[in-house]
């Protein structure tokens, strides 16, 4: 009689075991895809013939194929992104966890996964900029969508006035014909688009900022699908 319930503790020990373990782990691992969103940032993150690809894309599938968690992925006006983030209707992203409309809403990886320098673009003619006040007073674009974490918070709360300005294009343009003395981009997005390679074009470096993964706090069990994902960040270097 000992013997048998012996044997049926063990056995109800066993199934109890599962069903903890499939409690933890069901939600970052269910077959239903998750939700990557990402702006129109090529290399990073671009559509060529109706599909997303780039080096965001690659590096989502390969983290997630690790994890077994089937992904889907969609472009987004950053705005529209960062609101969806907070809401839980996109799960992740690549991005700066210092986004003002991300604050308090989301979880990231301590491993940084792209570095991208914000600069303001200028004739070679013009004086360099030393800090971003020096901006004050001067004819200043702001390339949309961007927003330009710590600089433009910077901007913003110190009343320096810019102007919107709706592609790198039509900055460049604008600057050539000394409509603008300076304007906001990330560096290495003029380099990828040849625009530095221009004889006539300078840039004064303001700030680096680190994209990292982050998990929006509405997914179910965020904090356990980050520290998955650290672990296997960690593994990769």
């Amino acid at each position: 009689m000992n013997l048998h319930v012996r044997r049926c503790g063990a056995f109800f020990r066993s199934i109890l075991f599962l069903l903890s373990v499939s409690v933890v782990t069901v939600d970052v691992s269910a077959k239903t895809p998750m939700h990557f969103g990402c702006i129109e940032f090529p290399p990073f993150c671009y559509s060529e013939n109706g599909e997303i690809k780039g080096l965001e894309i690659d590096d989502a599938k390969r983290i997630f194929r690790k994890l077994g968690i089937p992904l889907r992925f969609t472009l987004f006006p950053l705005k529209r992104l960062y609101k969806l983030l907070s809401s839980g209707d996109v799960d992740v992203i690549i991005g700066s966890p210092m986004a003002p409309d991300l604050k308090g809403a989301i979880l990231w990886t301590p491993q940084t996964f792209y570095t991208f320098t914000i600069v303001a673009v200028h004739l070679k003619t013009a004086k360099k900029i030393e800090i971003i006040d020096n901006l004050r007073g001067k004819n200043i674009g702001w390339l949309r969508p961007y927003t330009f974490p710590v600089v433009g918070s910077y901007i913003k709360e110190n009343k320096i006035e810019y102007s919107e300005v709706g592609n790198l294009k039509g900055a460049l343009k604008m600057l050539e014909l000394k409509r603008l003395d300076y304007f906001l981009a990330y560096k290495e997005e003029l380099e990828i688009l040849g625009a530095l390679k221009k004889g006539n074009i300078g840039v004064s470096e303001l700030h680096k900022i680190d994209l990292h993964f982050i998990v929006s706090k509405k997914v179910p069990n965020a904090k356990d699908l980050l520290d998955r994902v650290i672990k296997i960040e960690s593994g990769s270097k």
